[in-house]
């Protein structure tokens, strides 16, 4: 029998902007992330989850690992 697995990561990480209001700093920050100038690092995860499923079946619950 053929399973799919997903394995989900939540990767955290602290940057500091410099900015006049909360929504400039969104947007710095925003356009620091797509730019590649925030990257989080593989080792910052602070949460992984696993789903697991039967081959072309949806994924119905997922489990901390």
């Amino acid at each position: 029998m053929i399973y799919n697995i997903n394995i989900e990561e939540i990767v955290n990480g602290d940057y500091e902007i410099e900015a006049n209001s909360k929504k400039e700093a969104f947007e710095i920050a925003r356009k620091k992330y797509y730019n590649g100038e925030f990257v989080n690092e593989p080792g910052d995860v602070t949460c992984v989850k696993m789903a697991i499923a039967r081959h072309n079946e949806d994924y119905v619950e997922w489990e901390k690992i």
